[in-house]
């Protein structure tokens, strides 16, 4: 796979050159073996996901595979390329993540999300009775509500919102970030009508007691 993504100040480019850019990296990446999101900061996958490298996330940040009746398994560039060859979607295929789960709940969006970055990240959701007046219930985004990954207190990340649901471009946001967070007070509401969700947390063997930044 290659991909550029240009950032302003710096450009992040897999597959040819090693990563440069300024403040990105804490440590040298010395060759293409070193380029994984297990021995990179934090900061560059959200970079990544900032600048909408979804490619990048559907096939290494959180895994999503393809499945047909018969079990076989495809990847999202083969799922894109059978589109663009034949001018539909491939029939009969359902989307999953490597543990099994359905790559449609937004909840097992932010899962995946938690085991990528264990011990960076914590779920957070709402219910639309108790969260009116956010965009994601005025858009009908979701009968019953929504779940989403926050990462370090800071980050919010949520594939799931452009993945799934094509609701909005924009999947990460940072919570420092003045603008960021007017459009997040806009889309997922005020954060006191969110709730900690411990139990999504604990599904994967984790749970911490930070609370969101």
């Amino acid at each position: 796979m290659h991909l550029v993504l240009d950032l302003g100040d710096a450009v992040i480019q897999f597959g040819l050159v090693v990563i440069s850019g300024r403040d990105l990296i804490r440590d040298v990446v010395h060759d293409l073996a070193d380029i994984c999101l297990d021995r990179i900061s934090d900061r560059l996958y959200l970079l990544l996901v900032r600048g909408n490298g979804l490619a990048y996330i559907q096939n290494e940040g959180v895994g999503i595979l393809y499945i047909d009746k018969d079990e076989k398994t495809y990847t999202p560039a083969e799922v894109t390329a059978y589109y663009v060859m034949n001018g539909g979607a491939m029939p009969g295929l359902e989307s999953q993540f490597p543990d099994g789960s359905d790559a449609v709940r937004c909840t097992h969006y932010a899962i995946q999300i938690g085991r990528r970055f264990p011990s960076h990240t914590q779920i957070f959701g709402f219910s639309n009775e108790e969260n009116p007046d956010c965009e994601f219930v005025t858009h009908d985004a979701h009968p019953g509500g929504h779940d989403f990954a926050i990462l370090d207190g800071r980050w919010l990340v949520d594939p799931w919102v452009r993945l799934v649901r094509g609701l909005f471009d924009e999947i990460a946001f940072d919570l420092e970030d003045p603008a960021d967070v007017a459009l997040v007070l806009k889309r997922y509401g005020k954060k006191e009508n969110w709730k900690h969700m411990t139990g999504a947390e604990e599904t994967i063997g984790w749970n911490t007691t930070k609370e969101a930044a």
